[in-house]
């Protein structure tokens, strides 16, 4: 194992290196990102170098494979044009009531109406006992005029904390309650079935567009956020092939639109269309989706106290975006462009929907998992494939490619590693071992698909220019789920065992476990003191002598770097 000098003189430029970014444009924040873990990872040249190897071999192996998608990309950017319109979702000197059919309802208002329909309710399952709980809490909610603006502050930030605070008691019985999330269910379904009262959707015409931010992914907190915070709509048509998109992209924001604001949007309307036409060409398909929706929020995806103490990953912590393979929406900036790619593969079925049920049986046989959990497992294909289609496009080159691709299975490795410390594994083969001892209490509780989208995904990854030959179609990159007698999946399955047994993968493992345990024990700056005199006291590491203040870290940037759960370091 690693002394903590070690230990600690890797956190301390780690986090040095993250602590650089609010100084970085947006590209290098997330190439900063990698390079924070790169420098851990100095500590593990083995594994450094076994990284790379895998990169190499991928571009080596499937050349005309890489090769292809890259012309593919460079295509993309000749064959459209992207027009766009911006129009305001609060009351301005330019508000028109025909923007009301893009403003962001308000649900909570919704809801208390409803509450009030007899009509509506007798179409419902709601118990009387259910209806009146509802009542009760919905009481409280504040009024707002009919274009959406609040009179309250919904964040708690503006004048009337009270209302703002009993607002975020609301949407936090929906997100924890179970007669909550039965509120959500039976709106959703009054939606789509058109069973809402005509009076609902006449004062709320953009219910429909806004439909799908009401699932089983999206939090009500990130909805309460979208609400508040979205100040316009970029609504995005584009040509391609001589056929006109008309106002099939909506962007909303939360800034003022500026010339240099326009100038970006109009460039992330060109990335968006350019990633969707990729698939065209792929597939050689026309189809697009009907509406790609993107609500640009600041929040980003974090271990919070909830998961820390409970071991529990919920869709706040996780998701960014979700589709009904018609539309797409997706309500986080952050990973965006990932994200595109992510709900693009399930919008083109590039994964599968069915799955032996060998499969999930071998998986909880060989890891320390619930049963009671649902494992969606065919978004480990989607987010492997995903991951290496963001990395294509955003890396100029070939080399590029090698490079970015070699990080993001180094980052991958350091995710799957936080996610295990949560659950106080000290230990790959507690977790995965070949005569691994169950012990439920290490068991995480999972909302969101965490096992495939962090762990099965990494297996994958890091067998990733073979499972291009054993699982995916050469011509479409689909799951090939036509293989004979289940070949891709029992391939899948030996991927998965070939990841899970690795001595290298578990050596590393439990190197980052440690590290992240100590960076747990100095975790407040007393404690940082006595780890940093005791490193000092221990002397240098070659030619580098370890100084108390190289160690004495503070909290927030520990936070940096050991909070983040993103699916890609790009």
């Amino acid at each position: 194992m690693l002394s903590h000098t070690k230990i600690s003189q890797a956190i301390k430029i780690a986090h040095n290196n993250a602590n650089n970014n609010n100084k970085l444009n947006h590209t290098k924040i997330k190439d900063n990102i990698c390079n924070s873990v790169d420098h851990i990872f100095k500590l593990l040249p083995k594994f450094t170098q076994y990284t790379n190897t895998i990169s190499s071999d991928l571009i080596h192996n499937t050349s005309t494979f890489v090769k292809h998608l890259f012309t593919i990309k460079s295509t993309t950017k000749l064959s459209s044009t992207v027009t766009l319109r911006i129009y305001p979702l609060k009351k301005t000197n330019i508000f028109s009531s025909s923007h009301m059919e893009y403003i962001i309802p308000s649900y909570l208002d919704i809801f208390s109406q409803l509450l009030n329909n007899k009509e509506w309710l007798n179409t419902t399952t709601f118990t009387s006992e259910e209806i009146l709980e509802l009542a009760t809490l919905f009481s409280n909610s504040q009024d707002k005029d009919k274009t959406g603006n609040k009179t309250g502050d919904k964040t708690g930030n503006g004048n009337d904390n009270s209302n703002g605070n009993k607002i975020n008691d609301i949407y936090t019985y929906l997100d924890t309650h179970k007669v909550g999330n039965k509120l959500g269910d039976v709106f959703y379904s009054s939606l789509v079935n058109n069973k809402l009262p005509t009076t609902i959707l006449e004062q709320y015409p953009s219910i429909k567009l806004h439909r799908l931010l009401i699932n089983d992914f999206t939090s009500w907190s990130i909805i309460a956020n979208i609400e508040s915070t979205m100040t316009h709509v970029a609504i995005v048509s584009f040509t391609y092939e001589g056929t006109e998109y008309a106002n099939s992209i909506y962007i909303f924001i939360n800034e003022h639109t500026t010339t240099s604001s326009i100038a970006n949007i109009t460039k992330l309307a060109k990335a968006i269309v350019h990633r969707i036409i990729f698939y065209n060409k792929l597939l050689n398909t026309s189809r697009v989706p009907q509406r790609f929706i993107l609500y640009l929020t600041d929040l980003e995806k974090e271990f919070d106290n909830s998961v820390i103490a409970h071991k529990h990953f919920k869709t706040q912590n996780i998701n960014s975006a979700v589709t009904n393979k018609q539309d797409i929406v997706i309500y986080r900036k952050q990973e965006l462009f990932k994200s595109i790619f992510h709900e693009l593969n399930h919008f083109h079925t590039m994964d599968f929907t069915t799955i032996p049920p060998t499969v999930l049986k071998h998986l909880i046989k060989t890891h320390n998992i619930a049963r009671t959990n649902t494992y969606l497992l065919y978004e480990c294909v989607t987010e492997a494939l995903a991951n290496v289609l963001n990395n294509i496009y955003l890396s100029r080159t070939i080399l590029d490619f090698k490079s970015n691709f070699a990080k993001e299975l180094r980052f991958s490795t350091m995710q799957v590693a936080k996610i295990l410390s949560i659950s106080n594994y000290t230990k790959w083969n507690d977790f995965a071992g070949n005569s691994m001892h169950i012990d439920a209490r290490k068991h995480f509780k999972q909302d969101s698909c965490v096992f495939s989208y962090y762990i099965l995904k990494w297996y994958i990854l890091l067998a990733f220019p073979t499972y291009i030959v054993k699982c995916l179609d050469a011509n479409t990159l689909k799951f090939n789920v036509n293989s004979h007698a289940h070949t891709a999946f029992n391939n899948l399955i030996k991927i998965f065992d070939a990841g899970r047994t690795n001595p290298l993968l578990s050596e590393t493992i439990d190197i980052i476990l440690q590290l992240i345990n100590t960076n747990k024990k100095t975790s407040n700056k007393r404690a940082a003191k006595r780890a940093a005199k005791k490193i000092v006291n221990k002397g240098t590491i070659g030619n580098i002598t370890m100084q108390r203040r190289a160690t004495t870290l503070k909290l927030k940037e520990k936070q940096k770097l050991f909070s983040t759960l993103r699916m890609t370091c790009l």
